[in-house]
C-alpha cells in the first residue's frame, strides 16, 4: 500500500505530465501499487441521440474492444446507461441491474466470454458533452481510501489529457492562425482583424475554417476555448 506521501508524488506526476505516454505510465503505476490488472478509463461523448466513445487506458482483451465497438455497446452498456446520472463509484454484475433489455442482456453474455463479468466503475463528474468512467474489473469491494484516490487520479488524469490534447491541436497552427486566434479571443470582429493585418475579411474568415478544422472544434468558441486552454497552462506562448 502506498503511504501518503508516494500518493502525493503520484498524483503530482499526473498533474505535470507533458506528454500521453507520461501522463499514461503515471496512471499504470498506481494501477499497480494497488495490484489492479484490469481497468478501464473510458470517457463517452453524447452526440445527438448516440454516444461515441473513447479508450484513453484501458487492459482489457483487445478482442473484447473490438467486438465492443463493432456492435456499438456504448450505445447500449448497462454500466453507462444512467449517463450523467451517476456520481459515486458503484459496484456492479449481471444481477444487480434490473431491467436489462435483450440487447444488454446479449452485452453481458458476450462479455462473459471474456471474463468479464463484475467490477466497480467510478464515474467522473459529468460534463455537458459526456461523462468519464473508470472501471476496475474483478473487484466489488474496493477500500474507501483507495476508491478516493482513484477518483482524483483519473481526474487528474482527464483534465491533463485534454490539456496536452489541446496542445498537441494548437501547434499544428501557423503563426498567422495563432494570431488571429488571439486577436478573435480579445473580442476583435473579423472587419477589424482582417483591417489590422491588411487582408480581406473573406481571408479571415478562410483561416478560421482552418483553424476549426484543424484544432477538431465544433465551432469558433470550441476553438477559443481549446486556445485558452494551451495557452492558460502555459504549454504554448500567446502569439504578439
Amino acid at each position: 500500500m502506498l503511504d501518503n506521501q508516494e500518493i502525493g508524488l503520484l498524483l503530482e506526476a499526473l498533474s505535470l505530465s507533458q506528454t500521453n505516454l507520461d501522463l499514461d505510465r503515471s496512471l499504470t503505476k498506481l494501477f499497480e501499487y494497488y495490484l489492479i490488472e484490469r481497468y478501464a478509463f473510458v470517457d463517452i461523448a453524447n452526440k445527438g441521440s448516440e454516444k461515441s466513445i473513447k479508450f484513453f487506458l484501458t487492459t482489457y482483451p483487445k478482442a473484447w474492444l473490438d467486438h465492443y465497438l463493432e456492435n456499438k455497446y456504448y450505445n447500449h452498456d448497462p454500466i453507462f446507461f444512467s449517463y450523467g446520472k451517476m456520481q459515486l463509484p458503484f459496484h456492479w454484475n449481471k444481477k444487480t441491474i434490473e431491467g436489462l433489455t435483450p440487447i444488454q442482456n446479449q452485452f453481458f453474455n458476450d462479455a462473459a466470454d471474456f471474463n468479464i463479468k463484475l467490477g466497480t466503475t467510478i464515474p467522473l463528474l459529468p460534463r455537458i458533452d459526456g461523462q468519464s468512467f473508470l472501471t476496475i474489473l474483478d473487484q466489488e469491494n474496493i477500500h474507501p481510501n483507495i476508491a478516493y484516490t482513484l477518483t482524483l487520479a483519473a481526474q487528474l488524469y482527464y483534465d491533463r489529457r485534454r490539456i496536452i490534447d489541446a496542445n498537441h491541436h494548437i501547434h499544428t497552427l501557423t503563426h498567422r492562425e495563432k494570431e488571429i486566434l488571439q486577436m478573435k479571443s480579445r473580442g476583435q470582429s473579423i472587419k477589424i482583424i482582417a483591417y489590422n493585418l491588411g487582408v480581406s475579411d473573406s481571408t479571415i474568415i478562410f483561416h478560421l475554417r482552418n483553424i476549426r478544422q484543424k484544432l477538431k472544434a465544433t465551432s469558433l468558441a470550441h476553438a477559443l476555448f481549446l486556445f485558452g486552454l494551451a495557452t492558460a497552462h502555459g504549454l504554448i506562448q500567446n502569439p504578439e
